[in-house]
C-alpha cells in the first residue's frame, strides 16, 4: 500500500535528509588550520602611526577652534548680557511662593513629628536608667546580705569545721516526687482497700 501513495505524500510526511554524494571529497577542518600572521611593512606602518596622530592633533584643534568661535558670537558670552529666558517671570513667582508654604509645612511637620519621637525616646530612656538603677540598687543589697552572713559560707578560714559539720549531720531524704513546677509532692500511702 506504501508503494501505491505517491512520492510526494510521503516526502510531506516526513522532512528528506539530504547528503552530499560519496563522490564529494570530505570537507576540510579548521582545527589544525593555523593562521599566518599578515606580514607588516615597517615603513608603511610608522607612516600611517604617523598619519593618524597628525589626524587626531588636527581633529581636537578644529574641534576646539569651533567651540571657541561659536562662544565668541553667541550673544551670552558675556555674562551681563545673559538673560534667563526659560520660564515666564509670573511663573517663576509662583513655584518661589509655593516652595516657600511647601517648606513651611514641611519644617512644622518635621518639629512636631521629631520632638514627639525625642520625647518617645528620652521617656524610654528615663524609664531603662531606672530600671538599671534599682537592679544595681538590689545587686549591692544581695552582696551586702552575703558579707553579713559569711559565717554561713565556705571560705578558707572556716572549710575544716564545715567539712566537719557536712561529714557528721544526718543524710537527707531526697527521694521523694516532684511536680512541674518543682514542688515536692508530699507522700501518700498507699490504700489497703484492695
Amino acid at each position: 500500500m506504501s508503494s501505491v501513495v505517491p512520492r510526494f505524500v510521503r516526502s510531506a510526511r516526513k522532512p528528506i535528509f539530504r547528503r552530499n554524494p560519496r563522490i564529494y571529497p570530505p570537507t576540510k577542518g579548521k582545527m589544525l588550520r593555523v593562521r599566518q600572521p599578515t606580514p607588516i611593512d615597517p615603513v608603511e606602518d610608522n607612516l600611517l602611526k604617523k598619519w593618524w596622530s597628525d589626524y587626531k592633533l588636527q581633529t581636537v584643534a578644529i574641534g576646539h577652534l569651533l567651540r571657541s568661535t561659536f562662544a565668541l558670537k553667541s550673544p551670552d558670552s558675556l555674562p551681563e548680557i545673559v538673560v534667563e529666558q526659560a520660564f515666564d517671570p509670573p511663573l517663576v513667582l509662583i513655584n518661589d511662593a509655593w516652595n516657600c508654604e511647601t517648606k513651611k509645612l514641611r519644617e512644622e511637620y518635621f518639629v512636631s513629628h521629631f520632638s514627639e519621637k525625642i520625647m518617645e525616646t528620652l521617656t524610654k530612656r528615663q524609664e531603662y536608667d531606672d530600671r538599671e538603677k534599682a537592679r544595681v540598687e538590689e545587686l549591692k543589697r544581695k552582696f551586702l546580705s552575703m558579707l553579713d552572713g559569711s559565717d554561713r559560707m565556705v571560705t578558707i578560714d572556716n572549710i575544716d569545721s564545715r567539712l566537719d559539720e557536712v561529714m557528721h549531720s544526718q543524710p537527707l531524704d531526697f527521694n521523694y516526687a516532684v511536680d512541674s513546677s518543682g514542688r515536692p509532692v508530699k507522700h501518700q500511702k498507699p490504700s489497703t482497700d484492695s
